[in-house]
């Protein structure tokens, strides 16, 4: 084991080298950061020097950045675009977008202008979210909010590459049955390139994008933690400009908060935040379609909130939200609290919280390994990560 992990870092020190020196060729207007590899964080990003608050510690180039723009200005997938828009004037950037990066990532391979990026971005088998988890550490994961969510984003993209391959892929095999690489444009490829952009894309003037070095700095809370990344162009439009999140030493690691509750953190990027302002525990209710038709005045309450009947909510530590809980009031066809009787207000109202407490109590007894089990099984050295 410790020389896989051994080989492992040497791996991923040479392929940050390169980078580096990819990114340095590149000439961006701002770069206070350099790669390199952190034990238990594959690669991170270090400061250069002293990087103050609120000033721009990186502004990236367009010729860095992979997005809808440079995947219509590749030749290949270009040429497809330019027909598929003839079909669909609206297009889908999002697939365009994903074609080019699988193209880049499984076609082109080393000859991509791409190649140094695309060889820091996790493989298919380096891939660490649930999604890409065995059937076996999935069940790890049943009766946490994890397990159907991971579940019903497997299934939609399966049918979203069931669709795409009727559609598209087999209607431009020239494109996407290349001889050398009849396999690139596969359904594995297709996940990962998926998850790459659901997990790493950076989004500025309503469009994705794919941006080196800087989707690479790791996620941390701050000294304020309502302070979250933001990615902007600059004045003349062309740069993408972020300011330091707060102050950082030369030499030290940089991080930026993505703002996100844990259950998102791990569906998506695969790791946890022990201390994040930003978490909570998801509740997803329901009313009953039949109980809004049969009395209207609760159908009326509900779009007051502007909720629909299945939604989901977000508990923080301290007092639920007031749309929580006249959510629930309205699941079980109790009175909002202005219109309560004031002699059944209290009563309804500690109905509602002890609801709200079952709700909560309910999820921490469904889990598969109860938290004792857990707390010994995670003392264990050799347990793999997505295990962990």
């Amino acid at each position: 084991g410790e020389d896989l992990a051994e080989s492992e870092a040497v791996d991923l020190i040479a392929k940050a080298k390169r980078f580096n020196d990819w990114i340095d060729k590149l000439g961006f207007p701002v770069n206070s950061l350099t790669v390199k590899y952190v034990p238990g964080m594959r690669l991170g990003t270090m400061a250069k020097h002293d990087i103050k608050a609120e000033q721009p510690y990186i502004s990236v180039p367009p010729a860095a950045v992979m997005n809808r723009a440079s995947a219509k200005k590749c030749p290949v997938i270009g040429a497809v675009i330019t027909q598929l828009n003839k079909k669909f004037p609206k297009g889908d950037a999002f697939h365009e977008l994903l074609f080019h990066l699988v193209y880049e990532r499984f076609v082109k391979k080393d000859e991509s202008f791409w190649s140094p990026y695309l060889d820091v971005i996790p493989g298919p088998d380096e891939m660490v979210s649930p999604s890409f988890y065995t059937e076996a550490q999935l069940e790890l994961l049943r009766g946490s909010v994890l397990y159907p969510r991971v579940q019903a984003y497997r299934a939609k993209l399966r049918r979203s590459f069931d669709a795409v391959s009727k559609h598209v892929l087999s209607q431009y095999p020239e494109a996407f049955k290349p001889s050398a690489t009849p396999d690139a444009y596969s359904f594995p490829n297709y996940h990962w390139a998926h998850a790459v952009l659901d997990s790493r894309a950076i989004w500025w003037s309503s469009q994705r994008n794919l941006v080196p070095l800087l989707d690479m700095i790791n996620c941390a809370e701050g000294p304020d933690p309502a302070r979250v990344h933001r990615t902007d162009l600059d004045s003349s439009r062309v740069n993408a400009v972020t300011l330091a999140p707060w102050n950082f030493k030369g030499g030290e690691q940089v991080f930026e908060n993505y703002g996100q509750p844990n259950h998102i953190y791990m569906q998506y990027h695969g790791f946890m935040l022990e201390d994040n302002t930003h978490d909570c525990v998801l509740l997803a209710l329901k009313i009953e379609v039949s109980s809004l038709r049969a009395d209207k005045a609760l159908g009326q309450r509900l779009n007051k909130l502007r909720l629909q009947p299945e939604h989901e909510f977000c508990l923080k530590a301290g007092p639920p939200s007031p749309a929580l809980l006249e959510f629930v009031r309205i699941q079980h066809g109790l009175p909002s609290a202005d219109d309560d009787k004031p002699s059944e207000r209290a009563r309804n109202n500690a109905r509602v919280k002890r609801r709200i407490k079952q709700l909560v109590q309910a999820r921490l007894a469904g889990y598969a390994v109860p938290k004792s089990e857990a707390e010994q099984k995670l003392k264990a050295p050799s347990l793999p990560f997505q295990d962990k």
